[in-house]
């Protein structure tokens, strides 16, 4: 008969082997909650659950395992980038002393194109794509500049709604045989005349003077924020840098250089020109059955494309590559405009890596925004 002793040197061993377990934690994010699944480094499941997903109970859950696992050994955790509903976790795992990552979802085709998707298999799957340290990160900016890009989101989606009640006006006033200009729409005399106007049918009339009641409160809401923005922009060093570029007012100076965030994260100019929407596409070509779309930053393309059709009135360089892509493509405006945004970004990228303005500026221009940003952190204090 054999007999095994187990020394108790060796036993102490085990037990010191066993708190010096790595805890990987992945953490699938959703609207109303979240699933987590933690594994070890050998990739067996620890443990699994969810919580709510609010402030409250992310940071109870995130202090419970920090609680439970870092003196154990190393922890770490990553969480699925779904919209904004990432944040509350990250910021409650972060605060609670474990690192974490913000995983790209998009980039993780083992969860996006998996048969089987449920919550708790894509938290396992995140969790086991920690531990081989294969995550597909996405850039996390700081609290404040967060704050100040859903400020700048905001406000740009409210110019966005405004063009859009702005279009319909002018459809129906067309209709009619009249027409109004843009500038003139948001202008308290044109307000006024735009509310005196009295359509062929009542119900043309009523439909009218409620687009109308639309544009004056979205153009109150966005004066009031425009000062605050402006504010905000005096204070940010490549939104002063960027604003001296043609086209590029405080608003946008800044809305670009938060999304940005940091400059030095683009390696060239071409991935910032990605990152924007300003690439070169292939066409499809026949036969093919489908092109796999980039993903860039609509914001940005939105807020560079009309930052372009202001340039191409006013400087002469970006007037000419305009002119010479829009011979081109027979005389089309969107193709000139994109070369023109290319454009842009590249020498964004160049500005703010080199903190060097705009070389063809208009410095009477420029010192004109920055007075007025300048103002407005005056008056705000």
């Amino acid at each position: 008969m054999c007999v095994y002793l187990v020394l108790p040197h060796l036993q102490n061993t085990r037990k010191k082997v066993i708190e010096r377990m790595q805890a990987n934690i992945g953490i699938d994010v959703g609207k109303q909650k979240c699933d987590y699944c933690i594994v070890d480094e050998k990739g067996s499941v620890v443990e699994g659950g969810q919580y709510p997903n609010t402030i409250l109970d992310a940071k109870k859950c995130a202090q419970a395992l920090a609680a439970r696992y870092l003196k154990k050994g190393s922890c770490q955790a990553a969480c699925g980038s779904a919209a904004n509903l990432w944040a509350a976790t990250y910021d409650a795992f972060e605060d609670a002393g474990i690192k974490i990552k913000l995983a790209n979802t998009f980039e993780m085709s083992v969860i996006s194109k998996a048969d089987k998707k449920t919550d708790k298999v894509d938290a396992q799957k995140i969790a086991n794509i920690l531990r081989m340290d294969m995550i597909p990160e996405c850039h996390v900016p700081s609290k404040e500049i967060r704050d100040i890009r859903n400020m700048v989101r905001h406000q740009a989606k409210m110019m966005r709604d405004r063009t859009h009640v702005t279009n319909r006006v002018h459809d129906m006033l067309e209709g009619c045989g009249l027409s109004v200009r843009d500038a003139d729409m948001y202008s308290q005399q044109g307000i006024a005349h735009l509310e005196d106007i009295v359509l062929p049918t009542l119900h043309e009339t009523q439909i009218l003077q409620q687009c109308v009641r639309q544009i004056k409160y979205l153009t109150e809401c966005i004066t009031e924020m425009e000062k605050e923005l402006d504010a905000v922009a005096a204070h940010n060093n490549d939104a002063r840098l960027l604003a001296s570029m043609p086209g590029v007012g405080p608003f946008i100076a800044l809305l670009v250089a938060v999304e940005i965030d940091d400059a030095s994260r683009f390696s060239s100019s071409k991935k910032l020109v990605s990152m924007a929407g300003f690439s070169p596409m292939a066409k499809r070509q026949p036969g093919m059955d489908h092109m796999k779309k980039p993903y860039f930053n609509k914001v940005v393309n939105w807020a560079i494309r009309e930052a372009a059709n202001v340039a191409i009135q006013s400087d002469p360089k970006m007037a000419a590559a305009y002119e010479s892509a829009r011979r081109r493509h027979a005389g089309e405006h969107s193709p000139g405009i994109t070369v023109v945004g290319n454009k842009m970004v590249t020498i964004m990228w160049h500005m703010l890596r080199t903190q060097t303005p705009y070389e063809s500026r208009n410095q009477e221009l420029y010192e004109r925004k920055l007075d007025r940003m300048d103002r407005a952190r005056h008056q705000k204090r």
